[in-house]
């Protein structure tokens, strides 16, 4: 009898992000008779810290920590290999720079295949341009590639990747996942926001990258016309102090609210009249997923595959990235007409329950890795 292929999925992150959520996801819904997926994740000493893998485990899914005490230990490499052995690992599926690199290097010398998905790179500083630079030359050597957008495979054929080794598998979610309840005002209460207020929503990692300091000085242009609305901040990273001081200085202290990390993103989405995208790069962003699937409007830098989602003025309202101005004036027109967004962000919701159905792509990774073990697993 044939068992199943065994698949090691590798992240760095320890969050339950968009990307995060969308692999865990995966490997619930993946056939249990042909594929067996073990989610591991980089951690510390304090492997119950790791907020990915504690949820992969509330699955009910098999998982492994790679502890690590540094960015770069050595150590790392030696525990996949050990892991590779225990768990008869047939492949792995990594998708950060370092899974990649320290995958790429254990999948050559078991000589398994090896698949990677980009979600998009982060380069707001050197030493992450280095990182990106350095991940695309590994990608050429990977048996697989997977894109979450079309812009990013062409990306990655303009830097030597081979075309045949790539797929593009957008970003998906369980659609049944997603009911829209508007009268969930649970987090609005929680934020001490009164319901008439338009409460307005950046939803991420506090990083330059996601150009929140710009949002912030476009908001300080609302709220001089427009000052029955709030503006928070739904996320936790590096930025954070810098962002609460920008906004002491802009002086909008009683309008700005960090939220912080939330695990019920859909009483989030409930509680939202606006969802504001100001970032200078993405991949596929799955907030706009989620919030058209909640019928939350949507203005949004058209950055990553964030076009592909949606059609501008017919879905929701795409900017261009880095331009205070038309932050502004999105954010105005969805002030000036709250019920036309309404309507668009639901004919959203139908858009995304089409093109971004969970099962879809399922099938799709399923393709992918009987493919890469044809004749290997028996």
């Amino acid at each position: 009898m044939h068992r199943p292929i065994n698949i090691l999925d590798l992240r760095d992150s320890p969050w339950v992000d968009g990307p995060g959520r969308t692999v865990l996801q995966t490997a619930e819904s993946l056939d249990s008779e042909r594929f067996k997926l073990i989610v591991g994740g980089f951690c510390g000493d304090d492997v119950n810290a790791n907020i990915y893998l504690s949820d992969a485990s509330q699955r009910g899914l098999d998982t492994c920590a790679i502890v690590e005490q540094a960015a770069f230990d050595l150590n790392v490499v030696r525990q996949l290999m050990a892991t590779i052995e225990e768990l008869d690992i047939d492949m792995l599926h990594t998708h950060d720079f370092r899974s990649n690199l320290a995958g790429l290097y254990c999948a050559w010398r078991k000589q398994i295949p090896i698949v990677s998905t980009c979600h998009g790179w982060i380069a707001n500083n050197f030493k992450r341009s280095v990182y990106k630079s350095v991940d695309i030359r590994l990608l050429r050597r990977f048996d697989r590639v997977i894109t979450v957008s079309e812009l990013m495979k062409r990306q990655l054929l303009a830097e030597g990747v081979q075309a045949q080794n790539i797929d593009v598998v957008v970003n998906a979610l369980v659609i049944n996942d997603y009911q829209p309840n508007h009268d969930d005002r649970r987090f609005r209460s929680e934020l001490g926001i009164a319901d008439d207020c338009v409460l307005l929503l950046n939803i991420g990692r506090l990083s330059l990258e996601k150009g929140q300091a710009l949002l912030l000085e476009a908001y300080a242009e609302i709220n001089r016309t427009n000052s029955n609305t709030r503006l928070a901040f739904v996320g936790i990273g590096p930025e954070e102090s810098s962002l609460r001081t920008l906004t002491a200085e802009l002086g909008l202290q009683d309008r700005i609210l960090f939220a912080g990390y939330q695990s019920d993103m859909l009483a989030v989405y409930n509680s939202a009249d606006l969802v504001i995208q100001s970032s200078f790069t993405e991949g596929m962003p799955n907030v706009i997923l989620e919030s058209l699937l909640m019928e939350t409007p949507v203005v949004a830098t058209d950055v990553g595959g964030t076009g592909e989602v949606f059609v501008h003025n017919v879905s929701g309202t795409l900017i261009d990235a880095h331009s205070k101005q038309q932050l502004v004036d999105g954010v105005a027109d969805y002030l000036a007409d709250p019920d036309r967004h309404l309507a668009m962000a639901r004919r959203g919701r139908q858009t995304i329950a089409e093109k971004f159905d969970h099962d879809s792509r399922v099938k799709k990774f399923e393709a992918i890795y009987s493919s890469l073990m044809s004749g290997r697993v028996g």
